[in-house]
């Protein structure tokens, strides 16, 4: 977002301005949709191929009882997505004009 990360304007009156903004931003840059392909990261809970065993004694009886170990494996899943290329030019145009807007009507770029 560039110059505009710095601010905060979450005011009603700089949103009803951005709002108006983006009426002329969606002119500006269409809704274009592409297909982008993401990478996830995935957790599995697997056996870790080890195994933990306890003996116990009764008398002339001897009991073991064994229990497979766990682990956790990451893996990357790729997704192809449909994605609006313009969503962020959208967004940053909408952020500069409501800003000139405030600083021309109110004297600062909040609109306070």
């Amino acid at each position: 977002m560039g110059l505009f990360s710095c601010a905060s304007p979450d005011s009603g009156a700089f949103l009803a301005r951005k709002a108006h903004c983006s009426i002329e931003a969606r002119k500006l840059f269409p809704v274009q949709f592409e297909n982008k392909l993401k990478s996830y990261a995935v957790s599995e809970d697997v056996a870790s191929g080890e195994v933990d065993c306890n003996s116990h004694s009764f008398g002339d009886f001897i009991k073991t009882k064994c229990a497979h170990e766990r682990t956790t494996k990451l893996h990357s899943v790729q997704k192809l997505e449909s994605v609006d290329a313009n969503e962020e030019k959208r967004e940053e145009h909408a952020v500069a004009c409501a800003r000139r807007m405030c600083m021309k009507e109110v004297g600062n770029f909040e609109c306070r």
